[in-house]
């Protein structure tokens, strides 16, 4: 364990943690060997989402339902081959997926978007023209608050997402960003079924500084109730994907 160096970067180290009672020892050695995930001090210090703590802490049930998901985002920045100065900020998410959580749902959205453009900005403030793209399984149909959010750049006290859910309300949330984000594979009948149920939950949204080239047309919806629902033997996931190729427009060539 390289416990100065940990102290140094200002991660917490429990005195009873230093030297775990189940850490392994080699028998001839007497060598320990011991593995952990230590969490720096002001991981909790983020301000980027105080508003939406603060609201969430308003309702009980909320709150408890918002700390026990395990709904995650992954960002990668990946650089450009041809053009250095050229990045990609990709963010892949899956949402909760409960029917009656469109609050939930939309509240996720908003931090991940947050996120997002904290990680857009510090691209930029090195100088790296930087483009986006938010793609994943939103659990959420293109009526949703999320969506709405998403596109339309708003969500205002009066969306109908804060009250879906009489456990989950919400009143008086409104929230903004600024990211110019559109459906490059457009709205489609499906992208889940499951015979009394199919909406399309699954989408790439890009940037403005990208483009569309092509979308990876859907199947035929023989071809998907052939088996009743997804999964099937012809389709191994419950979800359809979107597949589209893209683009930078000529600003990032």
């Amino acid at each position: 364990m390289i416990l100065p160096v940990r102290s140094k970067a200002k991660f917490d180290i429990p005195e009873d943690h230093q030297r775990s009672k189940k850490s392994n020892t080699f028998p001839k050695r007497q060598q320990v060997e011991d593995c952990s995930i230590e969490i720096r001090k002001s991981v909790n210090e983020d301000d980027i989402h105080s508003d939406i703590k603060n609201i969430v802490s308003t309702n009980k049930t909320l709150k408890q339902e918002m700390d026990t998901r395990g709904s995650v985002v992954q960002v990668v920045v990946l650089e450009s081959v041809v053009n250095s100065g050229c990045r990609l900020c990709v963010a892949n998410t899956h949402l909760y997926f409960h029917p009656k959580a469109c609050c939930i749902r939309s509240l996720q959205t908003v931090a991940i978007i947050r996120h997002l453009q904290d990680v857009i900005q510090k691209q930029t403030a090195e100088g790296y023209k930087v483009s986006s793209i938010f793609c994943g399984d939103f659990n959420c149909s293109p009526k949703g608050g999320a969506y709405d959010f998403i596109t339309k750049k708003h969500l205002g006290p009066d969306n109908y997402s804060w009250s879906t859910n009489p456990d989950f309300s919400l009143e008086g949330a409104s929230f903004s960003h600024e990211l110019d984000l559109k459906n490059s594979c457009g709205i489609v009948e499906y992208t889940n079924y499951a015979g009394n149920f199919h909406e399309q939950l699954d989408y790439i949204f890009i940037d403005s500084t990208m483009d569309m080239i092509c979308v990876i047309p859907m199947p035929e919806h023989s071809e998907v109730k052939q088996h009743i629902a997804l999964p099937s033997v012809v389709f191994p996931s419950d979800h359809i994907a979107q597949i589209c190729d893209l683009k930078w427009t000529s600003l990032f060539e």
